[in-house]
């Protein structure tokens, strides 16, 4: 019995301190989405990052305004973020609803966006905030 105690002292020191030093606070993982704009290779704004809110009932609502050409509205849940486009052709062909599941296995896409006054744009959006 004496050898047996302080293995199972050293291997109960051995779980506390490896649950104790977890890196991870523990819940929801922490999603994001980057929304860029570029014309021509020359980026039109600075890359927005959306953080995806983890509480339930918890919104974040906001638009990225790009060089007044048009903008980018998104409200964010945490069941998934809505992106819509404002002033440009096809609105409703741009919109899209990305579910958190698809963020956190990781999101790229790449959309061509065309104002309404004929310019052209590139938007990427990705699951990783640079």
């Amino acid at each position: 019995m004496k050898r047996i105690a302080p293995l199972l002292i050293t291997t109960c020191i051995g779980v506390a301190l490896t649950t104790a030093c977890s890196e991870s606070a523990g819940g929801p993982k922490l999603l994001r989405l980057q929304v860029s704009v570029s014309s021509n290779g020359t980026a039109a704004t600075a890359p927005e990052c959306i953080r995806i809110p983890v509480l339930h009932g918890s919104r974040v609502q906001n638009q990225i305004d790009v060089d007044g050409q048009f903008t980018v509205k998104y409200d964010a849940v945490p069941e998934q973020v809505n992106l819509s486009f404002h002033q440009v052709e096809n609105a409703e062909t741009l919109y899209r609803a990305i579910a958190a599941e698809t963020l956190e296995h990781g999101y790229a896409e790449e959309l061509t966006v065309v104002t309404l006054d004929g310019e052209m744009f590139t938007v990427n959006l990705t699951s990783a905030c640079q």
